[in-house]
This record gives structure tokens, C-alpha cells and sequence, in this order.
């Protein structure tokens, strides 16, 4: 069996201090919060003594805009960054201020603004084989979401809490795997069926890579407002870094998928991690996807669940000038689109996109 090639680079810090921050802003003009919160979620945070969990909160800006961000709780090894009284510093300088750290947890149902709702309805937690994921890893609170009655208790349970769900634009599925591709679109259409009765009639999102057919595109957007959100996750070494129910999923499988989705008046996009793949396939991968797509990818730093999955990160990826190379290019290939900050918390942009605000 093939092997990654080795890693050359430890885990340490992206960034020193707010020196460093503020020289690699001015490098590649961006605001120096783009920096610090794109280093605070690749190394993580020091808080306490924890050496290796999982956390999220809020974190709000000299400038008053807040993040929400999760991530690994770590050690100074690993991070400069510490949660300490009330906020985030690097060397004793304060960056924004923190409010408690919670435990990431995988839980059935999310808000991600006020209008999009996420829903992992197949336990996602259980989903496990892939070698960058760490999902598993995590405390389960996600219950089986997959019948009739188990949905309608969640949508009561959720208009009870945030009113009905007339004023919600978007619901995205993110699921574990079904047993065939035909359970998978039955049970979309019955999300659909149960939450249309609670006022629903926005667009379902699907998050994965299980629909392998134009068939199925063809029945969901049939039924109202689809989009594809395929999780592509890497672009090289596809058969090593992932499980076989991903990896047969190919690119030039995923862009006709896509492709097929926008003719039906569906929206198309697809999932990326940042960190995986070199410079190199990155720039020659992502403009194929370009007149494809017409929804800003989801491009999410990797990080580190546990540092052994350290061996998965490329080379490249142990400098933030990887990152923002990256993010520049980004830019040049998708100049019409930008990203839905909320719906990515661990992003490669904060503050704006091509130098608009976001």
C-alpha cells in the first residue's frame, strides 16, 4: 500500500507574537485580524492545563465584530495563544475578548446565524474512517433524526425555542451515511415534508458525497429549493486520506454532479480543507470547479483533533505563508462570490474578501 510522503516540520506555533502578526499583514495585505484568528484556529489555545479537548466560543474584535471559533485546546508547545480572564492573548497582549470555553460537542441540530439551520441527522458522530476527521473524537450529543416521528419531536422542540420556521432561509443536512443513495434522498424529502409543516419552504442544503446520481438531483429539486454541497475535502492522495465511501466519489465525477445540479435550477458548492494538498494541485484543481459552482466553497483550515493526525498536514501547510497564498488565489479564480463568514468557523477569511468588508 502506498504511503504519505513524510512530514518535514514540528508543530509549533503559527505565529510568535503581535509583531509577527502585524509584519505578515502588511506581507500580504490583510487586516491583522485575518491573521491572528486565521493562527488562533490552525494552532488552537492554551487554556489551563488542558493538554489536548476540544472547545469553542466567541471571541470579539478591538473593532467590535465577533467570531465564533472551535478548536483544539492545547499547549504552549503547540500555540502561543492563551483564553485567560475573560479574553485571548499572545505574549501578554490582548487580542479580543473571549467569552467562556464550552466543549465542542457533535450535537443533532445547530443555528448558524438566524436563518440557516444545520441538522445532523444520522449520527454524524459515528461517521469514522477518514484520517484528517476528528468528528468522532468528540463528546456525542447527536440522536438519530431518521424517522418521521423522531423529526417532527426535534421541530417542535426547535419552534418552541426559536418560534416557526417562517423566517428560515436554509436547512443543511449533514449526516452519517445511509445504507444506499435512494434511503439518503427519501429521507432529505421527508425533512422537507416535516419542517414545511412547521412553515418552512426555504432551500435544504446537502453536505456530503452520497448522491452519485443525476436521478436523485433531478427528485430533490423537483420537490423545492436544492443545493449540493459535496465534501471533497482534499483534491490529492484521495485513496490514503480517505475512506473508500468518499474516495470513490472522483473529481471529474464530483464537477458533473454539479454541474448537473446548476441545470436544474439547484445551487452547487462543494467542502475543502485547507492543509491537505500542495500549493502546487491546489492551483491546478480549484479553477476547473470555477464556471461550475456557483456557491463560495467551504474552505476550512485544518486542524489538528489529536497530534498524531499532525502526519496528515502537507509540508507547505507548517507556515501561514501557505495559507495566505492560497487565500490570494482563491481570490483571483472566484472574484464574483465571497464567504458566508457564519457558516464556516474556521475559515480563511474574517474581515473581507478582495478587500470588501464581510
Amino acid at each position: 500500500m502506498k504511503e504519505l510522503p513524510p512530514i518535514q516540520g514540528v508543530n509549533a506555533p503559527y505565529i510568535r507574537d503581535i509583531t509577527h502578526a502585524g509584519e505578515i499583514a502588511e506581507k500580504y495585505g490583510v487586516p491583522n485580524d485575518d491573521v491572528l484568528l486565521m493562527s488562533l484556529n490552525l494552532s488552537g489555545v492554551q487554556y489551563n492545563n488542558v493538554e489536548n479537548d476540544r472547545g469553542r466560543f466567541w471571541i470579539t474584535m478591538p473593532n467590535v465584530k465577533g467570531y465564533r471559533v472551535a478548536l483544539t485546546i492545547t499547549t504552549p508547545e503547540a500555540t502561543s495563544f492563551v483564553h485567560t480572564d475573560g479574553s485571548v492573548q499572545i505574549d501578554g497582549h490582548e487580542i479580543g475578548k473571549a467569552s467562556a470555553i464550552e466543549k465542542d460537542t457533535c450535537t443533532d441540530s445547530y443555528w448558524r446565524g438566524d436563518n440557516h439551520l444545520t441538522l445532523n441527522t444520522n449520527q454524524r458522530s459515528l461517521c469514522k474512517g477518514c484520517g484528517f476527521c476528528g468528528t468522532y473524537n468528540l463528546e456525542r450529543g447527536d440522536h438519530p433524526l431518521t424517522d418521521e416521528e423522531t423529526l417532527q419531536a426535534e421541530a417542535g422542540k426547535l419552534t418552541a425555542e426559536a418560534g416557526d420556521f417562517s423566517h428560515v432561509n436554509t436547512i443543511g443536512i449533514v449526516t452519517g451515511c445511509f445504507m444506499d443513495e435512494k434511503l439518503l434522498v427519501e429521507h432529505i424529502q421527508l425533512v422537507r415534508k416535516v419542517f414545511s409543516q412547521y412553515g418552512f419552504k426555504g432551500e435544504i442544503q446537502y453536505v456530503g458525497s452520497q448522491i452519485r446520481n443525476e436521478k436523485s438531483i433531478a427528485q430533490l429539486a423537483k420537490d423545492g429549493e436544492f443545493s449540493l454541497y459535496l465534501t471533497l475535502e482534499v483534491f490529492s492522495h484521495r485513496d490514503l486520506l480517505m475512506k473508500k465511501q468518499k474516495n470513490s466519489l472522483t473529481l471529474e465525477r464530483a464537477k458533473s454532479l454539479l454541474k448537473y445540479a446548476r441545470s436544474t435550477g439547484s445551487h452547487s458548492s462543494f467542502l475543502y480543507i485547507a492543509g491537505l494538498d500542495s500549493l502546487k494541485t491546489y492551483y491546478k484543481e480549484l479553477p476547473d470547479f470555477a464556471g461550475i459552482i456557483d456557491r463560495f466553497p467551504q474552505i476550512q483550515t485544518y486542524q489538528l483533533y489529536s497530534p498524531k493526525q499532525i502526519k496528515f498536514r502537507h509540508p507547505e501547510a507548517f507556515s501561514l505563508d501557505y495559507f495566505f497564498k492560497m487565500r490570494q488565489f482563491t481570490e483571483k479564480v472566484l472574484p464574483g462570490m465571497s464567504p458566508i463568514i457564519h457558516h464556516n468557523y474556521r475559515g480563511l477569511w474574517y474581515d473581507n474578501y478582495l478587500g470588501k468588508q464581510l
